[in-house]
């Protein structure tokens, strides 16, 4: 006989096949079905979390250019947090669009923090960092590697405004209007 393709499973019509009836032989059939289904699921969230997934962490600037700039990391929700920091870059920003890098550090460290200029245990840079000035305006962008789950990226766009301090914004000629004190 030839088997017949239930609404879920393949059901054989020999009556007592392989000691089951026919309604046994399908609940079984069901189950792997089932069972490849949540494997499946599991293999994709196990690949994603080692792969091209990431989360975002956010990075907002703080302090001012007389007691110095920091970066402190927080979660989405806003809560400060720690995080495995691997890459943390500065960028000079220009009204074109153009960006030069005036800061980098790589490795690894914990940190809630970093300031600007001081290297945390763990990272290190190829060069001392470019002094900021106010006026300018700036994007730092920093990369996380957890142990567990997919790495993070945060990033923010900023002016040090007059009195020296940093302020986010959400253009380029919103930070240069900021800048110019407009």
């Amino acid at each position: 006989m030839q088997p017949r393709r239930g609404r879920r499973c393949t059901v054989i019509h020999r009556r007592g096949s392989q000691g089951y009836p026919d309604r046994q032989v399908c609940i079984i059939l069901v189950g792997r079905h089932a069972m490849v289904r949540n494997i499946s699921k599991l293999l994709i969230l196990v690949a994603c979390s080692f792969t091209s997934c990431s989360r975002v962490f956010v990075v907002e600037p703080a302090g001012s250019l007389g007691t110095g700039i920091r970066f402190e990391f927080h979660e989405v929700s806003g809560e400060r947090a720690s995080f495995r920091i691997q890459e943390f870059n500065l960028y000079s920003r220009e009204p074109d669009g153009r960006a030069a890098p005036i800061w980098s550090l790589s490795g690894l460290a914990r940190v809630d923090e970093i300031r600007y200029g001081v290297a945390p245990s763990g990272l290190s840079g190829a060069k001392p960092a470019a002094p900021l000035a106010q006026g300018g305006v700036y994007f730092v962008s920093a990369r996380d590697m957890p142990r567990v789950s997919a790495p993070g990226h945060a990033g923010v766009l900023f002016a040090i405004v007059s009195g020296g301090g940093p302020k986010e914004c959400d253009s380029l000629a919103e930070c240069f209007s900021l800048a110019r004190g407009r």
